[in-house]
Formats: C-alpha cells, sequence, structure tokens
C-alpha cells in the first residue's frame, strides 16, 4: 500500500525548516494511524496544490479520500502550526 502526497510548493517554501519538519512529522503519524502498513513519501510538489497518489490498496479511491481529509485536517489545524 503506497501512499504519495505532493504538498502545496507554496505552503512548503513559506515555512520555516522546523514546522516543516513537524508538518511532516505529523502528517506521517495521522497517516500511519489510519494505514499502519502504508508506505508513504510526502515530497514538495511542483504546483500551488496539494496531491495525493495511492495504489495497492483494496479500494484505492477510498484510501485517496480518506488520506486527502487526513492532509486537509493536519495543514488547517495540526498541532505544527504551533511550532
Amino acid at each position: 500500500m503506497n501512499i504519495q502526497i505532493k504538498v502545496d510548493n507554496n505552503l512548503f517554501d513559506n515555512l520555516s525548516e522546523k514546522a516543516r519538519e513537524a508538518l511532516l512529522d505529523e502528517l506521517q503519524t495521522r497517516v500511519h494511524e489510519v494505514y499502519p502498513a502504508s508506505h508513504l513519501t510526502v515530497i514538495a510538489g511542483l504546483n500551488d496544490k496539494t496531491e495525493i497518489a495511492t495504489s495497492d490498496f483494496f479500494n484505492d479511491v477510498e484510501a485517496k479520500l480518506t488520506v486527502q481529509e487526513i492532509v486537509d485536517d493536519v495543514i488547517l489545524h495540526g498541532h505544527w502550526r504551533n511550532t
């Protein structure tokens, strides 16, 4: 089960290194809470939107939607924002 998240490069570029690491840590923790056996890759995207790709799940579409909800929640309301 593979998950690739390409984070909005405008968000990434505007974060300090500490905030970026906190965001990545929180994303990894939250995704692995739901999909503990998944292989997660998070990279800076090349445009101004966050993109998610999932593969090798029983239902890739459902997994992608779930990961999108997690990503949105972490970006908008995550604890990393307090760093």
